[in-house]
């Protein structure tokens, strides 16, 4: 079953594993700022101008999503020099969708730590692993940390 993206004007399929540019990406401080101030009942989302592929339009059109962080990760990409360090985000889109849409994103970021460059992915349902509570939840009855059920 697909997913639809929301629009004022009209309502598209999102393809479940396509991947996009990302234009003018915001920068790290905005994910960063997004997730610790938004919470659950109001979350705190990140504009993104993007392929219009992801949402099953052409190419070289593009469309502004809003994406709700919930992690980002360093990761090392090996070069012949020296090692570079890169982000990878996950999130889900904000907005009226029949069902939450996640995302998978990567920045390459320059030596001097600007964005160089930034994609994104729609995840299929189960592959996000920013939403799985792994911190174990205290609970005030009984005075202990129980780790939740996956």
């Amino acid at each position: 079953m697909g997913a639809w993206l929301m629009s004022s004007e009209q309502r598209v399929p999102v393809s479940r594993d396509t991947m996009g540019d990302v234009f003018d990406p915001p920068p790290l401080s905005d994910f960063f700022r997004a997730m610790s101030t938004g919470t659950e009942v109001n979350p705190e989302s990140v504009e993104m101008t993007v392929d219009g592929n992801i949402v099953g339009l052409s190419s070289q059109e593009s469309v502004t999503i809003r994406v709700v962080p919930t992690l980002i990760r360093v990761i090392t990409v090996e070069n012949d020099e020296y090692p570079q360090y890169d982000y990878e985000f996950e999130g889900w889109l904000l907005g009226n969708y029949p069902e939450r849409i996640h995302i998978l994103g990567y920045f390459q970021v320059h030596e001097a730590g600007t964005i160089a460059g930034a994609s994104v992915h729609v995840l299929r349902p189960g592959e996000e692993t920013g939403t799985n509570k792994s911190f174990p939840k205290y609970d005030r009855q009984t005075k202990s940390y129980f780790k939740p059920a996956r």
